[in-house]
């Protein structure tokens, strides 16, 4: 990172994509009202889609390890509209896939431990109580 000031980026206000939809492009806009456009391959966004998600929890985790969010780690998950599941590639893993409301599908390829186990996760967590508002902001 500089070390001189540098202007922030705000939000993403135009997005492109060519007719064969092989190539999108998309610029950021910046707080001095400034814009800069990416182009990238189709086929590359949801991985550099989800490499931003991954920097934004490894930020997250930092914050919180410096005390800077009073120890909770803010990342806002995507929500799921659809799941689903799969045999992998040799039946050693099974693949689970999650459509989500924005961004790119999710896909985990899962050893049949890590199957099992997140079978008894979700089922804990369905027989909890919801955490109520005030603990969630705690």
């Amino acid at each position: 990172m500089p070390d001189h000031p540098q202007k922030q980026a705000i939000s993403i206000c135009e997005t492109v994509t060519d007719p064969s939809g092989d190539q999108v492009g998309f610029a950021f806009e910046y707080d001095d009202g400034s814009r800069a456009g990416v182009q990238c391959a189709a086929v590359r966004l949801p991985d550099i889609v989800n490499s931003l998600i991954d920097l934004g929890a490894t930020a997250a985790r930092q914050r919180a390890l410096a005390g800077g969010s009073g120890g909770a780690i803010h990342v806002i998950p995507r929500q799921a509209v659809s799941v689903g599941a799969s045999q992998g590639f040799g039946h050693s893993t099974v693949v689970f896939s999650a459509t989500t409301a924005e961004g790119p599908p999710i896909h985990l390829a899962l050893t049949p431990d890590l199957v099992q186990a997140a079978i008894q996760a979700l089922e804990k967590a369905l027989s909890e109580p919801p955490p109520s508002a005030a603990s969630v902001m705690n």
